[in-house]
């Protein structure tokens, strides 16, 4: 009788991803969501030169663009990472607050 060969094979393992690790994700989080708040901080600022607002409109118009840049690195983050939406979405907003 012929021994059959062994086809199993091991494949080294591939290293995981930057986006699989640990709390690696937070820094580039925070990048998108600074280059999302920094031109409509901008925007807001060049408005206020060519009028004058109340101040309730002002901290409206600063807690919208808050609200919209962590809303981006909430999605950019869950869209590379593609597990742990809730957490991840709940880190990135902490540490978002916790540096702004």
């Amino acid at each position: 009788m012929e021994k059959k060969a062994n086809l199993i094979t091991r494949r080294p393992s591939k290293p995981p991803s930057l986006w699989e690790r640990h709390l690696w994700y937070l820094p580039l989080s925070l990048l998108v969501g600074f280059a999302v708040l920094c031109p409509i901080l901008a925007g807001i600022a060049g408005m206020m030169l060519f009028t004058d607002a109340p101040n309730w409109m002002i901290s409206c118009m600063a807690a919208v663009a808050l609200l919209f840049s962590g809303y981006t690195m909430g999605y950019f983050v869950g869209y590379h990472r593609r597990r742990h939406g809730f957490k991840t979405g709940l880190f990135c907003g902490i540490a978002f607050f916790l540096y702004c």
